[in-house]
């Protein structure tokens, strides 16, 4: 006879959400030990990925980071596509900073085409 699940189990994520939680705690972990290296920081940027383009994970990472003095974000404001600040006070701040990967590309190919 099966046992039966236990009562509040946890239902298995599909692979997108799995690749989007590993790449939130993968954020958090970098951006925890790159701060050890630094007397103090004046702002957390995000740019491009996930940090530019899913608020909520933004949101996540910033609340992870915490005991780095950051404050938590709203999930609703940093989820539109604007870039700016995010989350300022006396904290260190919060910025999105759009990446621009097109123009980047579009110089490349002018460069080579002459």
């Amino acid at each position: 006879m099966a046992t039966p699940a236990p009562t509040g189990a946890v239902e298995p994520l599909d692979p997108t959400e799995l690749a989007r939680l590993d790449a939130y705690w993968r954020a958090a972990a970098a951006i925890a030990a790159a701060t050890t290296t630094l007397p103090g920081f004046d702002a957390l940027v995000f740019t491009g990925g996930i940090g530019e383009r899913s608020g909520p994970i933004g949101s996540r990472i910033v609340r992870r980071l915490a005991a780095l003095g950051l404050d938590p974000l709203d999930e609703r404001e940093s989820d539109d596509d604007d870039d700016g600040i995010l989350g300022f006070g006396h904290a260190p701040a919060v910025l999105r900073i759009a990446a621009r990967e097109d123009i980047v590309l579009a110089e490349a190919v002018a460069a080579v085409l002459g």
